[in-house]
């Protein structure tokens, strides 16, 4: 979390590993998808205490391991562990068609998103393409339809292209949706 070094000083003081989550750079992350901190050398101090107290840190990507090396963060201490799904829970045969009948989907090739609509997972740049697609192909308008499962930060952003381009009629958003009704919903899309 943004200026949270309290990891550090639990480790020190009951002296026991750290092992630290690493998701991308707050510092980043407010100058790309927000806006600059306030306090950003502060903010750049306790992120380099972080990562440099830590005896390992995970990270979800080979991408963000190459960060950590650029930072100087030892690649021996750096773990990379994908993000992944329950293959018993998500896999091919799941039958997505309740989900396209309940939303009137049927007989059409969907796109689809399953997520938390946060910045770093670009569900406005999807429903924009979508868009674009759509004003380019006014011809695929009986044809396509976008699934938006999920919610988050950037569904303003979403809505307002669905509402730009004038598509609310191609569009579904479920909002938030159980965990478990997930991979009906993943099988739903094309």
């Amino acid at each position: 979390g943004l200026n949270n070094y309290s990891g550090v000083k639990l480790a020190q003081r009951f002296r026991v590993p750290f092992a630290l989550e690493y998701n991308g750079s707050e510092i980043w992350i407010g100058r790309n998808w927000g806006k600059p901190l306030k306090y950003e050398a502060l903010s750049q101090k306790i992120e380099d205490l972080n990562l440099s107290a830590a005896n390992l840190v995970v990270v979800v990507s080979r991408p963000m391991k190459d960060e950590l090396l650029r930072r100087g963060v030892s690649a021996e201490k750096i773990l990379v562990n994908p993000n992944g799904v329950d293959p018993d829970r998500y896999f091919p045969d799941i039958d997505g068609s309740p989900v396209r009948k309940r939303c009137s989907l049927e007989g059409k090739t969907i796109w689809g998103f399953i997520g938390t609509c946060g910045p770093w997972h670009g569900a406005e740049v999807l429903a924009e393409a979508f868009g674009r697609l759509i004003d380019r192909r006014p011809d695929l308008r009986d044809s396509i339809r976008l699934l938006l499962i999920g919610d988050g930060t950037r569904m303003p952003q979403v809505k307002e292209a669905i509402h730009r381009h004038h598509m609310a009629d191609l569009v579904t958003l479920t909002g938030l949706i159980p965990q478990k009704e997930g991979p009906t919903h993943l099988a739903a899309c094309d």
